[in-house]
């Protein structure tokens, strides 16, 4: 590779690099739509409230706090059967990896409608995509 092309590469690199924040808001209008056609509604409040921004080359959703306690589920004292909240969502809770209620017999059931590993090689593979381009 000559000192030419090799600059011509690391140019090419730069404007990938600086397109990475349209690839991160494509993606973050896509994840956002899937989630809130899954979303389990009652009022529509969560679903209203699911979205993304992008800060510089970060996306982050957020929601209503109690989205991650009905995608996760809450264990009561007698059940039910709640999934392992992966390190990254928020709220963290307090007894990793379950939410958990210290004083109610009953929880609340996961209704599943995101998956944060999902998520995130969604996200890695729209960049990945983007400084390929």
């Amino acid at each position: 590779m000559t000192l030419d092309e090799f600059q011509n590469a690391l140019s090419d690199l730069g404007q990938s690099i600086e397109d990475t924040p349209s690839a991160l808001v494509q993606i973050g209008e896509r994840i956002v739509s899937q989630m809130r056609v899954r979303v389990p509604v009652d009022t529509g409040a969560l679903q209203r409230s699911i979205s993304y921004a992008v800060t510089g080359d970060s996306l982050e959703f957020s929601m209503l706090y109690y989205g991650a306690f009905q995608n996760y589920g809450v264990k009561g004292l007698a059940g039910p059967l709640t999934n392992p909240v992966p390190f990254g969502v928020n709220p963290q809770p307090l007894r990793p990896p379950f939410y958990a209620f210290r004083d109610r017999s009953f929880g609340i059931s996961p209704q599943p409608f995101y998956d944060y590993e999902e998520i995130t090689n969604l996200v890695l593979e729209a960049i990945e995509n983007n400084l390929e381009q």
